[in-house]
């Protein structure tokens, strides 16, 4: 009688034969089942940026993965957008077990830069701190709950992936969008239509 593998066991085993065979699109799911969740409470800037990534069902599909630029490290779902400084070269990277997905020519990573309000120009006098977004005014239409940032309504869900690491600072607004920064890395949220 064979022993059963241990989802960690089978996790190492399905990598080591993804190593093998890199395209394989059965073995790369295989890993991904075995693979561990993106924690709650993430503790590196790569568990964090996990928690930005689009959805499997998301079209464009370079935002399902982690981008690393070759100094930044982004994940971004479309109305989302975080970074972090990285030492991974240039390509995309998989969310869950950070392996390298390569650097596919036919998908190109939005330009970033163009979404980022510059710093310098405060969403009030300085920095705005967030200690806790439960203080914020809160409401909710068609199911959706939102919170009040200076007038802007911002999607709480996209708010809780902020502040799942602590308190953060708003640096920077434009175009109904804040930039801001918390302890594993910087980000983008988009505030929500009128």
């Amino acid at each position: 009688m064979s022993k059963a593998f241990s989802k960690k066991q089978a996790l190492a085993y399905t990598s080591n034969l993804l190593d093998n065979d890199p395209g394989n699109p059965d073995l790369v799911a295989l890993v991904l089942h075995f693979a561990p969740k993106i924690p709650a409470k993430p503790k590196t800037s790569e568990q964090w940026l996990a928690r930005f990534v689009a959805k499997p069902n998301e079209v464009r599909v370079q935002l399902q993965d982690l981008y690393s630029d070759g100094s930044r490290l982004i994940g971004c779902d479309g109305h989302t957008l975080a970074w972090a400084p990285t030492v991974h070269p240039k390509g995309y990277y998989c969310p869950k077990t950070m392996r390298p997905l390569g650097l596919d020519a036919d998908l190109v990573y939005p330009d970033i830069d163009k979404v980022i309000p510059p710093l310098g120009k405060p969403l009030y006098d300085e920095v705005s701190r967030v200690d806790d977004i439960e203080d914020l005014r809160v409401r909710e239409v068609n199911g959706i709950f939102s919170r009040d940032i200076n007038g802007t309504w911002f999607n709480d869900e996209y708010l809780k992936r902020v502040t799942c690491c602590g308190p953060f600072d708003i640096t920077g607004t434009r175009n109904g969008c804040i930039r801001g920064s918390c302890s594993m890395g910087d980000f983008v949220i988009m505030g929500l239509a009128r």
